[in-house]
């Protein structure tokens, strides 16, 4: 919701009920792929500490 309200907070009051939905599926996604990009960058920080771990020992 917070993305949402940052993204388009003008155009929602602006331009009525289709910008809104507009908006709220362009915030949907962008939380979506947020998500995704997060999961992916932690399961690769992890493989870097496993990996640096093993040399280490």
């Amino acid at each position: 919701m917070l993305i949402f309200s940052y993204l388009c907070p003008s155009i929602n009051l602006n331009k009525g009920v289709e910008n809104g939905i507009k908006c709220t599926l362009l915030s949907v996604f962008l939380g979506r792929l947020l998500l995704m990009v997060s999961k992916i960058l932690k399961e690769y920080f992890m493989l870097k500490v496993k990996k640096m771990t093993l040399k280490i020992n």
